[in-house]
């Protein structure tokens, strides 16, 4: 297989104490990455892509920026 890596973004957060995300005591969270090689297909936007061989023929990737979602949990622990 003929394979190149591609930039997948990142995730920034930040939290102010005391609780640091999670008043009340938990908190769940989904960030999407920003400014990666990540898209969706021109006419197919629910699919996925990175490149244009990702879609169907006669499609093109349309980069979107992130290329995946981080999910996470704060949670104070007694």
């Amino acid at each position: 297989m003929q394979s190149t890596s591609h930039y997948a973004g990142t995730v920034d957060a930040t939290y102010a104490g005391p609780d640091f995300g999670a008043p009340g005591g938990v908190a769940d969270y989904e960030l999407p990455s920003v400014g990666g090689e990540g898209g969706t297909c021109s006419l197919t936007t629910t699919t996925k892509c990175v490149v244009d061989a990702d879609c169907l023929a006669g499609e093109s990737c349309v980069t979107t920026g992130g290329a995946f979602s981080l999910q996470y949990r704060i949670e104070r622990l007694p």
